[in-house]
């Protein structure tokens, strides 16, 4: 009776030892990439921390920000930048969605363009524009 008493506790010991995964997970380092409306937007993510945002309207490009803020933690993540965030919520270690609201910088100009909507992101390997003409590879027929 005590050796099935002492299995018992030590089961209960042991469960209670384990995780979820939700402690250890972290969004994977890559890029993301999110549509809504005639905005594409890629997110770097490199260390658990947003190092670049780049902004597409029309299918090209008019910002880009590497001056973000990261806080929160994992599965929730704010990315803040020169005059817009995304409030972000991962729903798994490549996927996330975020409420984008602000505006973003438009380069050389010194002008903004407002920018807001929900934005589901996906981590993609595919480059967005692989010749760096700043406009979106596939809105042309390479």
């Amino acid at each position: 009776m005590k050796q099935v008493l002492i299995l018992i506790l030590s089961a209960f010991f042991f469960a209670g030892c384990t995780t979820d995964g939700n402690d250890t997970e972290k969004p994977t380092a890559g890029y993301y990439v999110g549509r809504s409306g005639s905005f594409v937007l890629s997110v770097e993510i490199s260390n658990n921390r947003c190092t670049r945002v780049t902004g597409y309207k029309d299918n090209q490009v008019f910002s880009q920000v590497a001056q973000i803020s990261t806080t929160g933690q994992y599965p929730d993540y704010t990315y803040s930048g020169d005059g817009f965030s995304l409030v972000c919520h991962y729903t798994d270690a490549n996927n996330f969605s975020a409420s984008v609201s602000g505006r973003m910088p438009v380069l050389y100009t010194g002008s903004y363009t407002d920018v807001s909507g929900t934005f589901n992101f996906t981590r993609t390997d595919t480059p967005l524009d692989v010749n760096g003409d700043g406009v979106l590879d596939s809105s042309q027929s390479l």
